[in-house]
């Protein structure tokens, strides 16, 4: 196994000051594909301890940036990983997206999902959340309440 200590993976600074690591972790079918993944057929399937075990290892190899997404199902056991790997918060790079269904929902619905991602995952705060799938005429009213928030970086381009 190849493996990288904390920090070694190369970071890029950006105009607002803020680091990101240039390679991150990406969760999506980690122990769980959900049902509407083109691969599934229609049914979610999987399980949470594979998902916790496997991004475990990843945060053991030298991952700092998890890429995470409310459509993985899977946040709860990232969050398990996160909490058992002992790696402080603040050495960590976290990313999320809210999915469509809540988007078009309007603001109070993508508010609940960001709480609940935040819970899953055992955090206070994310270093970017994102639109997974814009809503047309929805997507930019729906990230005003948690820009308001202060939950999470967001740049609307």
């Amino acid at each position: 196994m190849c493996t990288l200590a904390l920090g070694e993976i190369p970071t890029k600074q950006l105009n607002d000051g803020t680091v990101t690591p240039m390679m991150g972790y990406g969760t999506y079918k980690v122990g769980f594909i959900p049902a509407s993944a083109s691969a599934s057929g229609g049914v979610a399937s999987g399980e949470g301890a594979a998902a916790k075990d496997v991004v475990k290892e990843a945060l053991q190899m030298g991952y700092s940036f998890l890429d995470c997404a409310q459509f993985y199902g899977n946040e709860a056991a990232v969050g398990e990983a996160i909490r058992e790997s002992g790696i402080p918060r603040e050495k960590l790079y976290l990313a999320s997206k809210v999915w469509c269904d809540n988007i078009h929902e309007g603001k109070t619905a993508v508010r609940a999902q960001l709480q609940k991602t935040l819970r899953d995952l055992g955090t206070s705060y994310l270093n970017l959340y994102l639109i997974h799938w814009p809503v047309p005429t929805k997507h930019v009213a729906a990230y005003q309440d948690p820009m308001a928030m202060g939950r999470a970086e967001i740049w609307i381009v």
